[in-house]
């Protein structure tokens, strides 16, 4: 049994620091979800891109973790993570990266 079994974890972050966060949680045995815009994490472009079509860092720090797409514009995306936050214990993100969020929040 992993450590972090039972354990889900929502990953709403981007770039870098926050996915390598959610990949600690799945390397470790957690249910880490990766939520993306239908655009995809910016981080998918970086170079060196794989033959499949996405960077190496991306994938190295989003191994072992589920993926859904949502456009959290639509009311039906927001329901969807909201059903999501039920009985969640992790959210990794930007507070900033919300949408709603303008710049005298930041």
């Amino acid at each position: 049994m992993m450590p972090l079994e039972n354990l889900l974890v929502i990953d709403a972050s981007r770039i870098l620091a926050g996915p390598y966060c959610g990949q600690f949680f799945a390397d470790h045995g957690a249910e880490v979800i990766k939520i993306e815009p239908p655009e995809g994490d910016i981080n998918r472009a970086w170079p060196m891109l794989t033959d499949a079509g996405a960077s190496a860092n991306y994938f190295s720090v989003n191994r072992g973790k589920k993926s859904l797409t949502l456009n959290l514009r639509t009311q039906e995306a927001k329901d969807i993570l909201h059903a999501l936050f039920i009985g969640l214990l992790v959210l990794g993100g930007r507070l900033d990266d919300l949408p709603g969020r303008n710049a005298r929040h930041r």
